[in-house]
C-alpha cells in the first residue's frame, strides 16, 4: 500500500528543473532585441503576461502551440528556432 505509484521523473525535467529551456532563452533575447515588452506581447499572442514570465523564467514549460503563437508574435518560425 505505501508503494508510490507517481510516474519516473523524465531525464529532461530533472535537467532543466528551474531553467528555461534554450529555445525560450532564444525567444526571450529576440524579444528583447525587438523591444518587445511582456504586457505588448502577452496581448499580441493572447496569453496572460505572467504566463509568458513564467516561461522565460523556466518556472513552467509551454505547450507546443503556445510556442508557435510565441513565434508568430515575434515574426520568427519555429522550425529556424529549433535548429
Amino acid at each position: 500500500m505505501g508503494r508510490n505509484l507517481r510516474k519516473p521523473r523524465r531525464a529532461w525535467k530533472k535537467a532543466f528543473k528551474g531553467r528555461p529551456r534554450p529555445i525560450v532563452v532564444r525567444l526571450r533575447s529576440i524579444r528583447r532585441e525587438q523591444g518587445i515588452t511582456v504586457e505588448a506581447l502577452s496581448k499580441k499572442i493572447g496569453y496572460h503576461w505572467t504566463t509568458i514570465s513564467r516561461w522565460e523564467n523556466g518556472h513552467c514549460i509551454p505547450a507546443f502551440l503556445a510556442l508557435h503563437d510565441w513565434c508568430e508574435g515575434l515574426g520568427q518560425r519555429l522550425t529556424t528556432l529549433a535548429k
